[in-house]
């Protein structure tokens, strides 16, 4: 049946783009790309257990690029809050076709990426490689002990930002928030490193438990200081774990001899990871939280909800969230008029890391601009903050953001061939990403993929290069080194 349904969806797809390079007229696109869509979906769930990466990230692009399109195809795209039009409304029908075959190219060079990357060399099934037990052992106390030491620091970090919101407003956070000071900031950081290192030593489902409350609580509670992104990311990454854990479980038990268990860091317990009852409450949860964001989004900016049912809310919610499509329509749209002062968008993160880092302080570096500025519009390297100025100047100067997409970037500075490129690229990397962690032992890798993954899931609507920013951040370093250290010395002193 699924296959049948692949075979149709990928049929309606190139029939569709066919007609619309025939004829014009973007209906044709949208349906083009909606069946591709549906196509790349259908190819990811059938291998559910060596693709769930690919479903993630796919999630993830419906959801910021590709939720305006489909509530438009179904007629419920009326203006978000009721004030903003939608992506179809604003722009021009050049701009819209340009868009939709810009996200048409990118999945297809994704689908293309991925497959080629599940396409080498590979054992037939999932081998299990000798573990170190007692270097696991060791990496999971200490981490787990400074993951618990640190928490106050994330804490009081996410609770400094929420009273500074709640005296001065949400968008205050934007123009004048300057943080909650250097040693709260780095501290918070070693927090999320110390949790995912700790993950990547495989502890059982109760060893992790608490760790895993306490990181969703840490994120949960930026929703009080009016930003989504953090709390949203943290639940994926946690619904990634438990998949990967899952599924590790489940191959592990197919090789096992029958009857036998194995026990330590690492090993099967007879409470599994996901549960049926787990997984309906799982659902339901992501359903309240759908309604629960929506609300927040108008709540945060004063707006009242009384108009809107449960059903309104929920549409409301993929409204606000597929706005991500209009930043591509924008970069689009105002390309010839993007100011050359700036070098690169998509290398825009590595050449703020580079101007903010401590050897150029050392070496009379300019420093990284400030954002919501007209000196960071023109000179940041960022296309969120440079499109936003250039949409709406007053707004963006009074701590307004529409956010960026990799997509955008990739087209403004490259072209079609930097969007296929990429996209190809991607899809790699997650094809390697689903493989990899099939035989990741090391836990400092495994915590690498996940700060890697933590940016690639937010690829649609973030900047190109993010995740790689993520690894090359001095305090994650630093914390890997710190870690490192602290466990050999404690190997040294138990060995000898």
């Amino acid at each position: 049946m699924l296959i049948a349904l692949q075979f149709l969806t990928f049929f309606l797809s190139l029939a569709s783009y066919s007609a619309w390079l025939m004829v014009g007229g973007y209906v044709f696109l949208e349906c083009a790309l909606l069946s591709l869509f549906a196509f790349c979906l259908l190819f990811a769930v059938m291998d559910f257990r060596r693709r769930f990466v690919l479903v993630m990230f796919l999630s993830s692009f419906f959801l910021f690029l590709l939720s305006s399109v489909a509530l438009h195809v179904f007629g419920v795209d009326a203006p978000f809050m009721g004030v903003f039009p939608g992506f179809f409304n604003t722009f021009s029908s050049e701009v819209v076709a340009t868009t939709l075959n810009l996200l048409f190219i990118s999945l297809l060079a994704l689908l293309l990426g991925f497959v080629l990357g599940g396409s080498g060399p590979h054992s037939g099934g999932f081998v299990s490689k000798p573990v170190d037990v007692r270097y696991q052992t060791v990496v999971s106390e200490v981490s787990r002990v400074l993951f618990f030491v640190t928490i106050p620091a994330g804490l009081m970090r996410v609770l400094v930002k929420v009273l500074f919101v709640q005296s001065l407003g949400y968008l205050a956070s934007y123009t004048s928030y300057a943080g909650a000071g250097p040693l709260l900031e780095k501290l918070a950081v070693v927090n999320t490193v110390c949790f995912f290192i700790f993950l990547g030593t495989m502890p059982g489902k109760r060893a992790a438990r608490l760790p895993i409350y306490a990181y969703l609580v840490i994120n949960g509670m930026t929703l009080f200081s009016g930003v989504r992104n953090d709390a949203v990311i943290a639940v994926l990454l946690v619904t990634v774990y438990y998949i990967y854990r899952s599924t590790l479980e489940e191959r592990q038990k197919r090789l096992s001899e029958p009857g036998s268990k194995t026990g330590g860091v690492g090993g099967i317990t007879t409470n599994p990871w996901v549960s049926g009852h787990e997984r309906r409450l799982a659902v339901g949860a992501m359903t309240g939280g759908v309604v629960l964001l929506s609300y927040w989004s108008y709540y945060r900016v004063g707006l009242s909800v009384e108009h809107l049912s449960i059903l309104g809310l929920f549409l409301e919610f993929f409204k606000a969230q597929g706005g991500s499509i209009n930043v591509i329509a924008h970069g689009v749209n105002l390309a010839s008029y993007l100011p050359s002062t700036n070098v690169s968008y998509v290398f825009g993160p590595v050449i703020s890391w580079v101007n903010s880092s401590i050897l150029s302080e050392l070496l009379g570096g300019s420093g990284a601009s400030v954002a919501h500025t007209v000196d960071m519009a023109f000179r940041g390297n960022n296309f969120g903050q440079t499109i936003t100025y250039l949409v709406m100047p007053t707004n963006y100067l009074a701590g307004v953001g529409m956010g960026s997409s990799y997509i955008a970037e990739l087209f403004v500075d490259f072209g079609y061939s930097g969007v296929v490129v990429y996209n190809l690229l991607l899809g790699f990397t997650l094809s390697r990403f689903s493989r990899m962690s099939e035989r990741v032992e090391n836990p400092f890798v495994f915590a690498a993929m996940m700060l890697a993954l933590q940016g690639l899931l937010f690829l649609p609507r973030d900047v190109a290069l993010a995740w790689l920013t993520n690894l090359l951040n001095f305090t994650t370093l630093a914390t890997f080194v710190l870690v490192s250290a602290v466990v050999s010395i404690r190997m040294h002193r138990e060995g000898s």
